[in-house]
């Protein structure tokens, strides 16, 4: 009886130990064992292309390192990030490094970030956004991280997102007091075909602004809006020319050092007269490779260097012309064109013009009373 009692207890505490394993060493996060296999050290973690498809590794990585101060976790397959994503009693002030880059993410609900207050560097680029209707939430994601100083979310959206719908996705999560210490931003490679003048108003302290690679064709916001740039990349859109107001806007960025033009389908004819005499005055501003004409007038300026070109040595584009003739010949047209209305309205209508005509000049006749002669008067002998 008394080994009975020994056996019953022993099979009790080994109950008890296996509980223990299941509710801590399951929550534990071992770097070099199964199915992690990340570099790990107390202050970095870097768990790139590992396949994760769980996000419940973030509050495993939580409770493991407390002192962690930069996570990178690429390369995966989460599809979305739910609320709490560190756990909801969680408070890391070390954390300000965190890149989520690359792992197909198309939501963020928004209590996603909770606890990681202190984040000022956050990569979310080349992930699979869904920028739709249904998708577009009014709280943003972005909310509880109110130091963040560092924004990358380039290539950021799936492909059958509207451009439309990006920006009134970019809109709704960015607007909010979390962005007020932003000084980079990156946006490149989003399909981004315009921006509202206001957009980087929630910006104050902005300072670096990467739009490379979007389809933007003019580039106008409100000047209190970006006045602290530093930095300003618009290369590889499809800005064709830049006239006066452009210039202006950069003239007053006193402390822009550094503007990215490249690889835009530069159309060289007169239009763009002002921006080449512009662009060879600030000459220690622009970076100047690889701008270059797409298309020129006279055609011989194909490919060469804007600052190779004389603003004099341009002319205005023979479509320009075409379509100034072409106005010209439409209004012409018109003219014609009215004035046979006109004719054909006075043919059809030539027997009630005629009437008029002969009808006025018989009351003309009838009005008409010679005068009349007055009587003769002959002597009469008295």
């Amino acid at each position: 009886m008394h080994l009975r009692h020994t056996d019953m207890v022993a099979r009790r505490l080994l109950l008890l130990i296996l509980m223990v394993q299941y509710f801590v060493v399951g929550d534990h996060f071992d770097c070099n064992k199964e199915p992690y296999f990340c570099l790990c050290s107390d202050s970095i973690v870097n768990c790139t292309n590992r396949d994760f498809t769980r996000t419940d590794i973030f509050a495993q990585l939580q409770t493991t390192y407390r002192t962690l101060n930069t996570l990178i976790v690429t390369g995966n397959n989460f599809r979305v990030l739910n609320n709490y994503l560190f756990g909801s009693k969680v408070e890391n002030p070390s954390l300000d490094h965190l890149d989520l880059s690359n792992n197909s993410i198309a939501l963020i609900e928004p209590e996603a970030f909770h606890g990681i207050s202190k984040l000022e560097t956050l990569l979310l680029n080349d992930n699979r956004i869904v920028a739709d209707g249904r998708h577009i939430q009014e709280r943003s994601f972005l909310g509880n991280l109110n130091n963040l100083r560092i924004l990358q979310l380039n290539n950021l959206f799936v492909p059958s997102s509207t451009r439309d719908n990006r920006v009134r996705w970019l809109r709704s999560q960015l607007n909010n007091t979390a962005m007020e210490f932003i000084e980079y931003l990156h946006l490149e490679s989003n399909n981004l075909q315009f921006l509202p003048a206001d957009f980087f108003c929630i910006f104050p302290n902005l300072q670096f602004l990467y739009l490379a690679r979007n389809s933007l064709t003019h580039f106008l916001p409100n000047y209190q809006c970006i006045k602290n740039l530093r930095e300003l990349d618009l290369s590889a859109n499809a800005i064709v020319r830049l006239g006066s107001p452009f210039t202006r806007l950069i003239d007053s960025l006193v402390r822009l050092e550094m503007l990215l033009l490249a690889s835009n389908p530069w159309q060289c004819t007169c239009d763009l007269s002002h921006f080449i005499g512009w662009l060879k005055r600030n000459d220690k501003l622009i970076v100047k490779k690889n701008i270059t004409c797409a298309t020129a007038f006279p055609e011989k300026f194909v490919g060469n260097s804007l600052q190779e070109i004389s603003e004099k040595q341009l002319d205005c584009s023979p479509d320009g012309n075409e379509h100034v003739y072409g106005v010209y010949i439409v209004c012409g047209l018109t003219v014609v064109g009215l004035f046979i209305l006109l004719m054909c309205i006075l043919s059809a209508n030539k027997f009630f013009v005629f009437k008029r005509v002969y009808n006025g000049s018989t009351y003309r006749m009838n009005d008409y009373q010679p005068l009349q002669k007055e009587p003769s008067v002959e002597p009469v002998m008295v």
